[in-house]
């Protein structure tokens, strides 16, 4: 069974368009997998940690957006950006001491649930009185096409096995880099020195945002639009569709075929009775 997760999985809200694969006994988060489960084909979206030994994994799919959902910007801009969700998963304070230990002025554009209402009072808001940081607050989809595309870079420094990020490939087609931590599908998502730079460290990313300027933003909306496009999405999962019905079909034959024609399929010459004395 394929199950569209938008609430809470174990206290803590999966990203948008994630879905959870349910089977056997056991339960996982993913971010874009073609499957097919024994019983019954299925085809789930998130990339994965480990898969379950009962889970038939055909493909990996990731998330889309349309290509014209967000402009180009060929410039940029010189400050870093933050969105999001203030939570502790998200790592908020990292991004505020990378931007101060970079020198560079960081806006925060995110929204605070209330669950994590005592975390933002107690270990952010202190932070946000140094001048370099700006807190913007929750913004609309109308409005991030600016605010991503007028970045330096996106800055998504993570702390746990995000199922994918859709904000990364969101800076991506304005042409934004994005600086992010080594969990869940970072790897898979930022083609490193092309689209931005994978780290494991504060320290790490301030190097990164250093060697920012040598990225061209071109390069990274050519990116997007090679990997992460909507279309793109939909030809990858028409493709695993057609696979499935094409192997359901074959198996319907196999079943359907009488024996002795079966065997004239797969052989020219099939077995001839063998001769037995006195009959």
């Amino acid at each position: 069974r394929v199950l569209l997760d938008r609430g809470d999985v174990e206290g803590r809200r999966l990203g948008r368009g994630s879905l959870r694969w349910q089977g056997a006994g056991q339960e996982g988060d993913h971010q874009g997998e073609a499957a097919a489960h024994a019983h019954p084909p299925c085809l789930t979206a998130g990339r994965p940690g480990p898969m379950p030994p009962s889970l038939n994994w055909l493909a990996t799919i990731d998330h889309g957006l349309p290509a014209t959902l967000y402009r180009f910007n060929q410039k940029g801009g010189s400050y870093l950006a933050f969105l999001g969700r203030i939570a502790p998963e998200k790592r908020p304070d990292r991004a505020i001491e990378i931007a101060k230990r970079a020198g560079i002025p960081l806006k925060i554009a995110a929204k605070v649930d209330p669950a994590d209402q005592e975390y933002f009072e107690h270990v952010i808001e202190p932070l946000l009185h140094d001048p370099l940081v700006e807190f913007i607050g929750e913004i609309g989809d109308h409005e991030k096409n600016e605010f991503l595309g007028n970045a330096l870079a996106l800055l998504f420094p993570i702390d746990w096995p995000e199922p994918f990020g859709l904000v990364m490939i969101e800076a991506m087609a304005t042409g934004t880099p994005v600086i992010a931590w080594r969990k869940g599908s970072v790897p898979k998502v930022i083609d490193e020195g092309v689209t931005g730079f994978v780290v494991d460290s504060i320290e790490g990313a301030v190097r990164a945002v250093g060697q920012i300027g040598v990225l061209d933003r071109t390069a990274v909306r050519q990116q997007f639009e090679a990997r992460f496009t909507s279309s793109q999405m939909a030809t990858k999962y028409l493709a695993v569709y057609k696979e499935l019905v094409a192997g359901s079909k074959r198996k319907k034959l196999a079943k359907s075929v009488p024996v002795e024609k079966w065997m004239s399929i797969v052989d020219d010459h099939p077995l001839q009775p063998l001769p037995v004395n006195g009959l």
